[in-house]
């Protein structure tokens, strides 16, 4: 019969359990360190996801306050200064062009100022 390579006794020795236990004892201290470094990556991991949604929000939240408040605000805009705009004024409020006499009397201008802007424009 051939000789065993790794003989198997069945009464275990000292030096047994002394190796187990060694290795019981680095096996816990690596995994230790793998506990400690896997608390840190998942700390990372929740910081790198908090500041994608304040990236998020602060892309998103411009453009949802753009949705709700530019339709008033272009509203207001066009009460204000459609009748420089005829194009975009309603059908029934459509007029001729202003002359520019007419428009220098809407400018809030001083008699000089506008007597500058004549002469510019001519």
């Amino acid at each position: 019969m051939p000789e065993e390579v790794f003989p198997i006794s069945d009464t275990p020795k000292d030096t047994d359990h002394v190796a187990i236990k060694e290795l019981l004892e680095k096996n816990l201290k690596w995994s230790q360190i793998i506990y400690e470094q896997n608390r840190k990556i998942n700390s990372k991991i929740l910081w790198m996801n908090i500041t994608s949604w304040v990236r998020v929000l602060v892309i998103l939240a411009p453009l949802v306050a753009g949705i709700l408040f530019l339709p008033a605000l272009y509203k207001k805009f066009q009460e204000r200064y459609g009748f420089l705009l005829p194009a975009s004024a309603p059908p029934a409020a459509q007029q001729a062009p202003l002359s520019v006499e007419e428009m220098l009397k809407i400018l809030s201008l001083t008699d000089a100022q506008r007597a500058q802007l004549r002469g510019m424009l001519k």
